[in-house]
Parts: structure tokens; sequence; C-alpha cells
């Protein structure tokens, strides 16, 4: 199974990295695409296949996750729009992006979106996720497994209950340390 990843940033290195130390893939199985050339330079480090262009991911994976910031998403996703091939499974990490809008820029109907926090940096993150009801089961078992890489994974039935996961995952750092600060 390839896995592409589209953004190589923090969470896209994070995902990369708790692919491989789990062995989900092996490194030559992720493909990055990354406009930057010193992130592509320190993601080839760990082994996996870097490239600047985001359509080299389309039709080269089976999964593709976006690891873009949700402001960039238009500008990113848009030049994709009806090259996805309708069994790629898309998983998206972007904040405030939902469902119907992600399925439309990409013209794509299997997508999954999903809000991934910073402790799966060391595997101990919970990913709230939700499935578009295109994905068929199988690809729901592998979000599945990709999520469980970096930690938990709690697949949730209402949209708004992801978008109340990111207001936590957001805030709720900055809420402890406003109050351990007064």
């Amino acid at each position: 199974m390839n896995i592409g990843i589209l953004g190589g940033g923090t969470m896209g290195e994070i995902i990369a990295r708790a692919l491989l130390q789990r062995e989900v893939v092996e490194p030559d199985q992720i493909l990055v695409a990354d406009p930057v050339l010193e992130r592509r330079e320190e993601l080839a480090r760990l082994g996996v296949r870097v490239t600047e262009e985001s359509r080299d991911l389309v039709g080269a994976t089976e999964c593709l996750l976006v690891c873009v910031k949700p402001q960039n998403a238009r500008e990113v996703l848009a030049p994709l729009h009806g090259m996805v091939p309708a069994e790629t499974l898309v998983i998206s990490i972007m904040a405030g992006i939902d469902l119907s809008f992600l399925s439309e820029l990409l013209g794509h109907e299997a997508v999954v979106r999903s809000m991934p926090n910073l402790p799966a940096r060391i595997g101990q993150g919970v990913t709230v996720w939700m499935a578009a009801a295109a994905v068929p089961d199988r690809e729901r078992l592998l979000a599945r497994i990709i999520f469980q890489s970096m930690g938990r994974e709690v697949e949730v039935a209402d949209e708004g209950l992801l978008d109340a996961a990111t207001a936590v995952s957001g805030t709720g750092p900055a809420y402890i340390f406003y109050i351990a600060e007064n």
C-alpha cells in the first residue's frame, strides 16, 4: 500500500514518522509532496520518497492524507479536482474543512475528516474522525489503522462532534496554561 502525504509540515511529518515507527508501511511506500525544498530534504532523511508536485500523489497512492493549513485548502486542492481515482481514500486533517467542502473541492466522495493532536508525536495522540457515507468499510479500516499508529482513535457519526474536538484540541492546552499562570 502506498500512502501520499500532501504537506510535509509538522503534522505531515508526525504522521509519516508514526506510520514508519509502527511499521504500518515501509519508507518507500510513503510519498510526501511539499513545495519547500528544505522540508523535502528533511523528510527524505526518513527514507520516504518526496516530490514538489502534489499531482505526483494522485494515482500513485491508495490513500492521500491532506496535511495542509485550512486557509490553503482551495489553493492546494482545486488543481486536483476530478483527478483522484475513485478507489483512493482521502483523509484530511484540516481543521474546519467539512466533509462536503472537501468532497466538492476534490470532486471525490471517499473522504475522511480527522483531527489528530500533537501528542501523536509520541504515539499518545487521540484522533477524532468521521468518514463520508461513500467510504466503504475496507477504507474505514485503513483510516483506523493510520490513526492508531499515532495513538487512540475515535470515530464519530456527527460532524459537529469533530468541530468540538477541534476546539478542545486547539484551545485546551492554552486554557490549562492560562489557569496555571493565574
